[in-house]
């Protein structure tokens, strides 16, 4: 198994292609196990997936043939990743389920936290339940890395609130976000989680209070669209 924060060094969400680059180059001398370069297939799959490259990731993940447990939730977790992006949940949340499951049984928190996270978005009627599940997992975690998916679990709850327009319980979920942000995120994480919070507040009607928030946004980061767009919304009284 390559430890999480290994992969994290091969990664650069917001740029899928050279991230693929970095993980076919990948040291083979590092990565000599066969195991060790099915689970770099993976997330050569989910790069691809990433560009928008469906047919080429489920290929791949086609081919991989390994009886490696990680390996095998990773393929399942990739696979249903790439539905999902494909306008297929009904089809990857079965996959999240069973990548789940299997990363529990094996003590992999952090595959199981993301597997979970996932299906949280691909089934958002019983958003509850997979991210209620997740965050067992996840404090029961002693490891930065899978407690920092709070942030992620959090804000996906406030998300679905905010689109069933219960504006006081988003509130309470970005906060959660944020409060997980400052205490596991970086900067950026911290900014987008505030942002959320300002964007329910707006929504709740306090609009004062998001106001002084984003206006704080806009003087660390004056390039943020986002920020710009609240910031026109409430000083028309939107």
């Amino acid at each position: 198994m390559i430890p999480q924060e290994r992969l994290d060094e091969l990664w650069d969400f917001s740029d899928p292609q050279s991230s693929e680059q970095r993980l076919r180059e990948a040291d083979t001398g590092q990565f000599a196990l066969r195991s060790d370069r099915n689970e770099l297939a993976t997330q050569i799959a989910r790069a691809l997936g990433l560009q928008g490259r469906h047919g080429e990731a489920l290929d791949l993940l086609e081919r991989i043939d390994d009886d490696d447990p990680v390996v095998r939730a990773r393929v399942l977790l990739e696979r249903g990743r790439v539905l999902h992006a494909c306008g297929k949940p009904s089809q990857a949340l079965p996959l999240f389920e069973e990548a789940a499951r299997r990363a529990e049984d094996i003590g992999h928190h952090f595959l199981a936290v993301d597997s979970l996270h996932m299906a949280a978005q691909a089934d958002q009627r019983h958003a509850w339940d997979h991210t209620d599940r997740a965050l067992a997992i996840l404090y029961r975690s002693e490891d930065n890395r899978v407690r920092s998916w709070a942030i992620d679990l959090y804000t996906n709850l406030g998300r679905v609130l905010m689109d069933k327009g219960e504006y006081p319980g988003a509130h309470e979920q970005f906060q959660l976000a944020e409060d997980a942000a400052r205490a596991h995120g970086s900067e950026q994480q911290v900014h987008r989680a505030r942002w959320a919070v300002a964007r329910s507040l707006r929504a709740l009607g306090r609009h004062e209070e998001a106001l002084a928030i984003q206006r704080h946004l806009a003087e660390a980061r004056p390039g943020d669209a986002d920020v710009q767009e609240e910031i026109r919304l409430l000083q028309e009284g939107r």
